[in-house]
């Protein structure tokens, strides 16, 4: 029977959410693991309050002796989705679902996420809130696969491909986590990822986004080892899944809701996951080239100010941070202007510029 600990003992620092009016489930509810339970309204929670919730779910796992499986990271950062889920099922036998812990409840919210995130299991919970604080805002809400659902033997695959669409449909941005170099080509082959894709793109939001702070893919995306047959290279842990995925995927976008009912599925899911990776590698080529081109200017100053020059050409108005896709044509205009007025003016005269925005 599910007994949590005195609250009291455990002395974290919560950040309250401004619509924190969620009811903690009864008690029966917890006791008892039904498939109805995982239908609640609890959908997101705020981005900087996951790190409460995995740390007060880990001190409860640590405060209980004799708990399996034996999970011995004590830093939150540090643990992964596999570790996690084995903290919430020998901190709650029964749903194994987080939210249902009383001790972090209060802490979830019902309304639809800001954020839905894909990602694999392998990355530190440390990475993904790393990863998820470069691209929203701390008060953002965010639904996060392990948080949400329940990790028991009662979510079965069926189940999963009920609750996926209202997830990855209803947020407001769909984002694809990159930890690593070769993340992004296992996660384009995981069919679980492939369904959540395939949920967001017959959706009227905006298709998803790499989330690749480090810009690890960079090279994977130069490789061309990413145009390949999505949908039949897909892979899952147990063989049926793949069966019931691909059967889930022609289903939602044969259907009278999908605007692409009565084409063939299989070519423009492929054809809309080859879209997301042209898009997003381009996007990076553009990157690589401008932080050449600002590395290259910035060589060009320094050198300058080791050789004494006597003029200066400062460029104005190009206000710009790297990360901002936006202001990445500027960037390349701007150098390309600076490269222009440095070799025409170089000897007899020595130009320092100055690109704001750059630490020269």
């Amino acid at each position: 029977e599910f007994s949590p600990p005195a609250i009291a003992e455990i002395q974290v620092n919560i950040v309250p959410s401004p619509a924190m009016t969620a009811v903690q489930p009864a008690a029966a509810s917890i006791q008892t693991p039904t498939a109805t339970f995982l239908t609640t309204s609890m959908n997101s929670i705020q981005l900087q309050n996951v790190p409460h919730v995995v740390e007060r779910l880990l001190k409860y796992y640590h405060s209980t002796p004799h708990r399996f499986p034996k999970i011995t990271k004590t830093s939150w950062r540090d643990l992964t989705s596999s570790d996690l889920q084995g903290v919430v099922q020998a901190v709650d036998p029964g749903l194994a679902t987080v939210y249902a812990v009383p001790c972090v409840s209060q802490l979830f919210l019902p309304g639809n996420p800001d954020v839905a995130l894909s990602y694999r299991w392998s990355a530190t919970l440390g990475d993904i809130h790393d990863g998820l604080c470069s691209a929203c805002r701390l008060e953002e809400t965010v639904w996060v696969d392990i948080l949400f659902n329940g990790q028991n033997t009662a979510l079965t695959p069926e189940a999963v491909l009920e609750l996926t669409p209202k997830r990855y449909q209803n947020a407001r941005r769909h984002v694809l986590l990159v930890t690593s170099a070769q993340d992004l080509e296992l996660l384009l082959r995981r069919g679980w990822i492939c369904f959540e894709i395939a949920v967001r793109m017959i959706s009227d939001k905006p298709m998803v986004e790499l989330l690749d702070p480090h810009r690890k893919a960079s090279a994977l995306f130069q490789s061309g080892r990413l145009h390949r047959d999505f949908f039949a290279d897909m892979e899952t842990f147990q063989p049926e899944d793949k069966t019931l995925i691909q059967g889930a995927i022609r289903k939602l976008f044969t259907s009278g809701d999908s605007y692409l009912a009565g084409a063939d599925p299989t070519h423009n899911f492929n054809r809309g996951v080859g879209d997301f990776v042209n898009l997003t590698g381009g996007k990076h080529l553009v990157a690589d080239l401008a932080e050449a081109a600002c590395w290259e200017v910035h060589l060009h100053a320094l050198r300058c100010c080791f050789l004494g020059c006597h003029r200066c050409c400062c460029f104005l108005g190009c206000h710009l941070y790297l990360g901002s896709s936006a202001g990445l044509p500027w960037m390349l205009l701007s150098c390309s202007i600076a490269r222009l007025v440095i070799s025409m003016l170089w000897p007899p005269v020595c130009c320092c510029v100055f690109v704001p925005g750059l630490d020269t």
